[in-house]
């Protein structure tokens, strides 16, 4: 069984693009991936300063907004952490990350995203042959909850090759893969979901950065990640990243 961890990046925010995340694990892998997750973080206390237990969440992170630790930490050594963890977090071989991007001109864009990310981890599930659970960052449970359960009886999928056998445009392909309803944690209380908020950052800068931000190569840190990346997501983006 696989768990699978979400979050968005550029709903609220006056931004072209909404972007998904979804980094997946194996159930007997989650340990390992937490104790990873622990040490990374008792090591960034013990040579930077960093609280160990206060939440990271990108924006805010890099931006240096919020207390970090106990004494004021520069802009260069957060930016150095951040990226180092997203290196570390690529030599995880056991885990596969999926990522969307949608253009924010697409009606209800973010939920359009999460739609087609849905198919995507559905297409990964049954290659493997194994059903996964969902966590969602929380935020937008009813609307997210409405959307997978609505997947699970009407799914219009569209050919590849513009009809079905049957001379139709869409076969309905309801969900198969997933058990219960998504989980929506709250992102203080779950270091997987940080993980994901910083990934989802990363992605968002590859496409949105501006010149200050590229001059600290922020764009350029979602490329640490490729090792991990589900390149087959996508047939045209050579990250896998699928664009809509």
């Amino acid at each position: 069984m696989y768990f699978f961890y979400i979050d968005e990046s550029g709903i609220e925010k006056e931004s072209k693009h909404v972007f998904f995340s979804a980094i997946g694990l194996q159930h007997y892998n989650w340990k390992c991936f937490f104790n990873f997750l622990k040490e990374f973080r008792i090591k960034t206390n013990k040579e930077y300063g960093f609280y160990r237990y206060k939440e990271w969440h990108a924006s805010k992170f890099i931006a240096g907004r919020g207390k970090l630790g106990k004494r004021d930490i520069y802009k260069s050594t957060r930016l150095y952490v951040f990226n180092q963890f997203l290196f570390e977090l690529a030599k995880q071989s056991y885990l596969r990350i999926i990522n969307i991007k949608c253009e924010k001109k697409q009606t209800n864009a973010h939920l359009f995203a999460l739609n087609c990310l849905f198919n995507r981890l559905e297409r990964f599930l049954k290659e493997k042959d194994d059903q996964a659970i969902v966590f969602i960052d929380s935020g937008h449970e009813s609307e997210y909850r409405k959307l997978y359960r609505r997947l699970h009886v009407i799914n219009p999928v569209p050919s590849k090759v513009g009809l079905w056998g049957d001379g139709k445009k869409y076969k309905n392909l309801p969900l198969e893969q997933f058990i219960e309803d998504p989980i929506f944690p709250d992102s203080d209380k779950s270091l997987p979901i940080q993980v994901v908020d910083f990934v989802v950052f990363a992605l968002n800068k590859y496409y949105n950065s501006n010149n200050k931000q590229q001059s600290f190569k922020l764009d350029e840190s979602f490329l640490k990640l490729k090792p991990i990346l589900c390149l087959e997501a996508s047939k045209t983006h050579p990250l896998g990243i699928v664009e809509l």
